[in-house]
């Protein structure tokens, strides 16, 4: 007999079933014809922004950078939240010959 007395197979189910919920989620999440997900991870808000994720990993450090959210150790950037940052901090530079 194993950890209060189940065998296991009560775990294996709520994995399970916790797995399919996180699927779930990403279904709803994923992009749909000219849409584009509420919230993206650090790799895809950096294609977005045109970094690399680690400079967005040690702006986070250094406290730089655009919002943030983070659950556990699940790092998340709001689109709106990275067009607000890309258009604020976006630095026109005139020519002159």
């Amino acid at each position: 007999m194993s950890f209060f007395g189940f065998h296991g197979s009560f775990f294996v189910l709520v994995k399970r079933i916790l797995n399919m919920e996180v699927a779930d989620m990403a279904k709803e999440q994923k992009k749909t014809k000219g849409s584009k997900p509420r919230y993206m991870t650090t790799y895809e808000a950096a294609e977005l922004l045109g970094l690399s994720a680690g400079t967005l990993r040690v702006w986070r450090c250094q406290g730089k950078g655009p919002s943030y959210y983070k659950v556990g150790n699940a790092v998340r950037y709001k689109v709106d939240d990275l067009e607000a940052w890309k258009s604020a901090n976006v630095r026109r530079i005139e020519l002159t010959n």
